[in-house]
């Protein structure tokens, strides 16, 4: 498996895109079946330098989503993007703890690309960006932290 996981790295540093997916064999689509083909020829040529083997559905799971996940890290801690989503997330795994159901609304609050007068005042839609508390910009950050005008609310949810 380690062979595998070097294999694909290399392929990445290459900026490949690995996507690994089962297809049922001999299903009569035409893709799998010139692959099913040429597959075969491959392995009957003789004096090629892969090996086979068979692992589990499993390992290839896990493995895959490893890497994934690596790649996944690098790029949250590297990304000059995404900020607004690093303050509720500093980390992948304070993500990954919380199992949030990623709706529309829920996008647009954890990105910062909610309606608030300082996303609509970036854009020029709004006069100025300022909360009506009057202390900050009206950023998502600031309703869901720092806003005085919805400490009950806030608090409520907290319940």
């Amino acid at each position: 498996m380690e062979e595998i996981r070097k294999k694909v790295s290399s392929l990445e540093r290459k900026e490949w895109n690995i996507k690994l997916s089962w297809a049922k064999a001999h299903a009569g689509t035409r893709g799998n079946e010139i692959a099913n083909r040429l597959a075969k020829d491959a392995a009957g040529c003789g004096g090629t330098e892969y090996e086979t083997a068979r692992f589990p559905k499993s390992t290839i799971h896990q493995e895959a989503t490893e890497v994934a996940r690596q790649k996944w890290r690098r790029e949250w801690a590297t990304s000059q993007n995404a900020a607004a989503t690093r303050q509720f997330f500093p980390t992948i795994q304070d993500r990954l703890r919380y199992k949030i159901k990623l709706t529309p609304k829920i996008t647009a609050v954890l990105t910062g690309h909610g309606m608030t007068k300082a996303y609509l005042h970036r854009f020029h839609l709004s006069q100025d960006a300022k909360c009506k508390c009057g202390n900050e910009y009206q950023s998502m950050y600031h309703i869901m932290f720092n806003c005085e005008e919805i400490n009950d609310q806030r608090e409520l949810l907290k319940q």
